[in-house]
């Protein structure tokens, strides 16, 4: 192999060490070492030190790898198959490698046939979608081995650069672009349909306004007046929760009712629901806004990327800078609004603290 520039591209194998073909797999691995560098080329037999945990080492090579080349020899489906009930690193490896948006590049040796997508776990089947290469035994090798490597440099080129600049993007917080959507996708509407006057009936409401109970057939409980001013003084807090994590908000929503706004004509009618809660002195409006659930994919993907533990002081101390800069932005993008002499006072957009007031009620739930 004549010497020749060394591409820049990290290259994970992917093989089953049960297949008897590994001569077959390391002169693969020569080859890619030879083209991208040793530093860049990862395969387990030649590449985890002495005392590393096997599985971690495996993850943060597959997270920091640019493309995925899994071996397939003749007997691959049928362990694939047989391996579908125990823990699998091939499989796992190839998972990881598809939910990372790695390029994967399935390789055929020794006469394999491609598996369908039948054959495949459900976590890899996607697998099957993507164009596979064979290498040639002998004298067809070195042909098939740098036809391959050509290939996967091709396809790398703009893969690569696409995720650099995914990944670059997903740097930087969503909370301002999450704010400001739910305030002018949801918040603003509702704020408006509510208090919206009929033009032809000046002293009344346009929309009508239900509670109903939480779960199907959503049962009437009461139905608000469309005479003015009986919306006026109602209050609606949008509550930011102290974590994103999922079903954070279950045990709270369980006891609430639910808010329909019926807007639009008799042709096309469509409702805005929230959340209400009866006390003493009539029915609170309540939201939870649903942008952060995005919030939450992001930060998880943030805490994959810094290799932090899910709930370590760092991975908590995200999440409370990131709850706290929507919060921030949401009553920046809404102030305004807020501010308006039918809605100030009224309606406000509170981070649950045990201190406050008008959230006494979710301490039982959340104080913890």
């Amino acid at each position: 192999m004549a010497e020749e520039q060394k591409a820049s591209y990290k290259i994970f194998i992917n093989y089953r060490r049960d297949e008897d073909h590994f001569d077959f797999v390391h002169h693969i691995y020569s080859w890619f070492v030879h083209h991208y560098g040793r530093e860049n080329v990862f395969m387990d037999f030649e590449s985890i030190p002495s005392g590393a945990r096997f599985a971690d080492v495996i993850s943060n090579e597959i997270r920091k790898c640019d493309a995925l080349v899994v071996v397939i020899g003749p007997k691959w489906t049928t362990l694939m198959r047989k391996k579908a009930f125990v823990d699998d690193y091939v499989r796992s490896e190839i998972s990881l490698a598809l939910e990372e948006k790695k390029l994967v590049v399935p390789v055929r040796i020794k006469g394999a046939k491609l598996p369908t997508e039948d054959e495949l776990p459900k976590e890899c089947k996607s697998l099957g979608a993507h164009q596979d290469s064979v290498l040639a035994e002998k004298e067809g090798f070195i042909d098939s081995i740098k036809g391959l490597i050509d290939s996967i440099d091709r396809i790398l080129q703009p893969h690569v650069a696409r995720r650099q600049e995914a990944e670059d993007l997903d740097k930087f917080s969503p909370t301002s672009g999450l704010a400001l959507g739910y305030y002018v996708n949801f918040l603003k509407p509702v704020l408006e349909s509510l208090t919206k006057i009929d033009k032809d009936r000046p002293a009344e409401y346009l929309n009508s306004f239900d509670i109903t109970e939480r779960e199907p057939p959503h049962q009437l409980i009461f139905t608000f007046p469309k005479t003015a001013p009986t919306r006026e003084k109602l209050p609606f807090y949008i509550i930011i929760p102290p974590r994103v994590k999922k079903n954070f908000l279950e045990p709270v929503k369980r006891d609430l009712k639910r808010a329909a706004i019926g807007v639009g004509d008799s042709k096309r009618p469509y409702s805005y629901y929230l959340d209400a809660r009866e006390t003493t002195s009539g029915y609170q409006l309540i939201d939870f806004p649903n942008a952060l659930t995005v919030l939450e994919n992001w930060i998880q993907r943030r805490i994959k990327h810094e290799s932090l533990w899910r709930d370590s002081d760092q991975a908590n101390e995200l999440e409370q800078i990131e709850l706290g800069r929507f919060e921030r932005m949401l009553k920046w993008w809404a102030e305004p609004d807020l501010e308006a002499p039918e809605f100030k006072g009224r309606v406000q957009i509170t981070r649950f603290s045990p201190e406050t007031p008008e959230l006494e009620w979710l301490r039982p739930i959340w104080a913890d």
